[in-house]
């Protein structure tokens, strides 16, 4: 569950609307469009208030800015849109509350930072994927919870959960900005 920018509290997977800002065969376009594209924001700083609040990802593309729920969003549904299996992953990096996508390719995993600003024209995961602790992960159909340590690196493993299965019964009225 995730707050909106509405203030209304919705199922993870209701931020993922199927918007892709346009068609591109290459992986790391959409990576690079959101490090040109969003400004990193905290939710305070855009809505005026304290408490956590989603985007969706379109509201995320037209808003251009938002924090590491909001750019994972875009990210994880413009290559689910592409056909890529994404999925937005909850957890910490640096002991500190973070959200990043994790990409499954060519029987690989992909952990992808969608605040990166350094992004270059050619796909790059995260190295270092031990600074990430994840607790949950969701795409527009399911959500996982890691019944492993805080310490999982593999995407894939046993140690997730399907818990959910996601239906969206309510779409969320996008505001015109």
């Amino acid at each position: 569950m995730g707050p909106g920018i509405d203030g209304k509290l919705r199922p993870a997977n209701s931020y993922l609307v199927g918007y892709a800002p346009f068609e591109t065969e290459q992986l790391w376009v959409p990576l690079v469009t959101l490090a040109t594209r969003l400004k990193y924001k905290s939710d305070f700083s855009i809505l005026s208030r304290r408490q956590d609040a989603w985007q969706t990802s379109r509201q995320a593309y037209r808003l251009k800015r938002g924090d590491c729920e909001d750019h994972s969003i875009l990210l994880a549904d413009w290559l689910i849109e592409l056909g890529y299996d994404a999925r937005v992953v909850i957890g910490e990096q640096n002991w500190s509350g973070h959200a990043w996508v994790v990409v499954f390719k060519d029987g690989k995993q992909h952990l992808i930072e969608a605040t990166k600003k350094d992004a270059t024209p050619q796909f790059r995961p995260v190295r270092n994927k031990f600074a990430y602790r994840p607790y949950v992960m969701f795409n527009r159909d399911s959500f996982w919870r890691n019944s492993g340590g805080k310490l999982t690196t593999s995407y894939s493993s046993g140690s997730w959960m399907k818990t959910s299965r996601f239906e969206v019964y309510e779409p969320i009225e996008e505001l015109e900005w």
